[in-house]
C-alpha cells in the first residue's frame, strides 16, 4: 500500500503549506464578523483535519492483512484529478458559476458511467442523452444550492469571469 503511504506524506505536506503558509490575508478589512470570519483561519482549520486523514492514511498503509500481498508504488493521472486541476486553474478567470457547473457537470456524468461498469469509450448512443440531461440538472441543482448557502447565506464572494480584463 505505497500508494496510500506516499498520499499520506503528500496530504502532510499540503497540510503544512495550509497551516504554516501566508496564501491570504490574515486581517478582515472591514473588521467585521470577528475571528471566523477570517479566510486564513478556515484554511488553516481546513491543514489540521487534512494532517489527522493523513496521519490515518499512513497508519492504515502499514496494516496487511494476512495472504495480501504488498503493493509497489504506481503513479497514474485519474481523469478526476485532471479535472480538479483544470478546474483550479480555470477558477480565478472563467470565474464560480461557470467552472463549477462544468466541473459538477462532468462529475455527475462521469460517475454515472461508472456506476454503470461502463467507460466513456462504451457508453451506447441513446444513454448519452440521458446522462446529459441527469448531468445539468444535477450541476445546475448543486450551483443553486452552493450558491444560495456560500454566496447568500454565508455571503462569499465568488471570482467572477475575468478572462478579458
Amino acid at each position: 500500500k505505497m500508494n496510500d503511504f506516499v498520499l499520506g506524506i503528500l496530504m502532510i505536506l499540503l497540510s503544512a503549506f495550509l497551516v504554516f503558509g501566508k496564501i491570504t490575508e490574515t486581517e478582515v478589512k472591514t473588521g467585521q464578523g470577528g475571528f471566523l470570519v477570517r479566510s486564513d483561519v478556515w484554511l488553516r482549520m481546513m491543514g489540521v483535519f487534512l494532517v489527522i486523514v493523513a496521519v490515518i492514511l499512513i497508519i492504515r498503509s502499514f496494516g496487511k492483512k494476512e495472504g495480501e500481498e504488498a503493493e509497489g508504488f504506481h503513479f497514474y493521472l485519474d481523469s478526476t484529478v485532471v479535472a480538479l486541476i483544470v478546474y483550479a486553474l480555470a477558477l480565478p478567470k472563467v470565474g464560480f458559476m461557470i467552472t463549477t457547473f462544468l466541473m459538477c457537470l462532468y462529475l455527475v456524468i462521469l460517475f454515472s458511467v461508472k456506476e454503470q461498469s461502463l467507460t466513456f469509450r462504451t457508453v451506447p448512443k441513446a444513454l448519452w442523452g440521458k446522462l446529459l440531461v441527469k448531468g445539468v440538472l444535477s450541476a445546475a441543482v448543486m450551483l443553486a444550492v452552493f450558491w444560495f448557502i456560500f454566496g447568500k447565506l454565508l455571503s462569499v464572494q465568488f471570482p467572477t469571469f475575468s478572462l478579458f480584463g
